[in-house]
């Protein structure tokens, strides 16, 4: 008892020290590791809690199970979620499915980052789909600080665009972007054309970072003359 007693009284910096240490694994097997000694970590007393759970929760992707998680009433993890990995799904420009899981990610308080992962995406997809996906979903998401788009995708370059321009407060911006070819469709249905947002740079974005990116996105900064507020590329 004297040995539990003695841990719990160690000073914060000491306890948040040792918990960033033991969040780093070793290379074999090192996810499962990190996870099971932060769990062995969150179980030596109430005063290691909060900093284990900043590691077990501050990266989360985005499936069933962690939307599950989260529609519980007992969500204590919520305000420690700091990046979220969102996969894009291509739906019905109808479906409701973008304003129930909206409207579960909007209690994650503590969120500033996102990183959206395209894949290979088609293009009539693209167009049944992404405005619903912006107005419906990312809308609900406009404080995000950090994003990173990655991935590939058949599309064209306006839907990454429209998806820059639903987070005004960013700061940096991360694309890895690569286009794949359309599939050939022997009666392709005439394309939806989504409504266009204008190309609105957000005021405080000062760190862009672009590779294997076909956009002409400097260009559009040019134009709108927010290349001035670029200080890292």
């Amino acid at each position: 008892m004297r040995r539990f007693q003695a841990v719990a009284i160690l000073p914060p910096d000491i306890i948040d020290t040792t918990i960033d240490f033991v969040s780093l694994a070793p290379p074999v097997n090192s996810r499962k590791l990190e996870r099971h000694s932060l769990l062995a970590c969150s179980l030596v007393c109430r005063a290691w809690l909060p900093r284990t759970r900043h590691h077990l929760f501050r990266k989360r992707r985005v499936n069933r199970a962690f939307m599950a998680l989260l529609a519980t009433d007992g969500r204590t993890f919520a305000p420690h979620v700091r990046v979220l990995r969102l996969p894009w799904r291509a739906g019905s420009a109808g479906s409701k499915l973008y304003d129930h899981e909206a409207a579960l990610l909007r209690r994650l308080t503590g969120m500033h980052a996102l990183d959206f992962y395209l894949r290979s995406i088609p293009t009539l997809d693209l167009a049944l789909s992404g405005a619903r996906f912006h107005t419906a979903f990312l809308a609900h998401l406009s404080h995000i600080t950090h994003l990173e788009i990655c991935g590939a995708f058949s599309g064209d370059d306006n839907f990454v665009v429209d998806t820059l321009c639903m987070f005004p407060l960013l700061t940096h911006l991360v694309a890895s972007v690569s286009h794949t070819p359309a599939p050939m469709r022997r009666n392709p249905p005439q394309p939806f054309v989504a409504p266009r947002n204008p190309f609105l740079v957000p005021k405080n974005l000062h760190s862009l970072e672009l590779s294997n990116y076909r956009m002409s996105v400097l260009a559009r900064f040019r134009d709108s003359g927010s290349l001035r507020n670029i200080h890292g590329l």
